[in-house]
């Protein structure tokens, strides 16, 4: 069979998640993000040789099901809608060559989904985003964007005239609590702990770093850096992580990638709304 990796089992009581190390007869378990498993799937360790028998459901008289219109699609339906194009600041920006883009999803689907950078440039190293005033600059002496996605926004709407919404993921991905991944609020934490640790041994004017140690399984260590050294400087993304047409995340990309948001977090609620520490 298979393969699988997960972080955590879940019992749920009402709306809360409680976290479970054993799991006996009759005990219902509840993962999440698993790629391959199906229904009536046994999930066992590498070395057991089990499986129990299937449950026997009613054969239905009714079937549907949705059908790809184009080779590949499979994972866009069934890992739900991901972005059909993805801009990074590593490849040059052209404004024609993303309208045809944009055209040539449109024709596959009425919903085009699309992830831009606000550091991404054009041929003549203007920023897409970057704000119209003069003199503009941020604490670090860097052009203050005010936004990539609001200005293709209108160049969508003029050049095709179809309906754009563009959607800043500013504050609401900080607040996004009930997506938290393990990883990243474990690492997170090693950060804090690792400053405050730097600080009690009298070191200063540093910045704490995260290491990976190994990607399977994923592992890093926290570390830190004199700040002069990183604050003005910029760790590329590498071109094989970048596709062909510059629009989009190759698999090697994802692969590396994809250990930052494994894991869940089981988030505390009260009266329907998440509980929040207040400081």
């Amino acid at each position: 069979g298979a393969s699988e990796k997960f972080n955590k089992i879940f019992m749920l009581r009402g709306k809360k998640q409680v976290e479970a190390d054993v799991f006996c007869c009759g005990d219902i378990g509840v993962t999440a993000k698993l790629v391959s498993a199906n229904t009536n799937d046994t999930l066992t360790s590498g070395q057991a040789d089990l499986s129990y028998a299937p449950i026997a459901y009613p054969k239905p008289y009714m079937t549907m099901a949705i059908t790809p219109s184009a080779k590949g699609d499979e994972d866009k339906i069934s890992g739900g809608m991901a972005p059909d194009l993805i801009y990074l600041p590593e490849k040059t920006f052209d404004a024609d060559k993303f309208i045809e883009s944009v055209k040539a999803a449109l024709k596959k689907h009425p919903a085009v989904l699309v992830a831009v950078s606000e550091g991404i440039r054009y041929a003549d190293g203007t920023y897409v985003g970057a704000s119209t005033a003069k003199g503009d600059l941020d604490a670090f002496g860097h052009v203050r964007l005010s936004g990539a996605g609001k200005n293709l926004e209108w160049l969508v709407k003029d050049k095709i005239g179809c309906k754009v919404r563009s959607v800043e993921l500013n504050l609401p991905q900080r607040a996004a609590g009930h997506i938290l991944s393990a990883t990243d609020i474990s690492e997170s934490f090693g950060v804090g702990k690792g400053a405050v640790e730097a600080a009690l041994n009298g070191n200063t004017g540093i910045m704490m770093t995260i290491e990976r140690v190994s990607a399977d399984p994923y592992k890093s260590s926290v570390g830190y850096a004199e700040i002069a050294k990183i604050a003005n400087e910029v760790r590329h993304v590498p071109d094989e992580f970048i596709n062909e047409n510059h629009d989009g995340i190759t698999e090697e990309g994802i692969k590396y990638l994809a250990p930052l948001i494994m894991g869940e977090v089981a988030v505390e609620y009260e009266c329907g709304l998440p509980k929040h520490i207040i400081i």
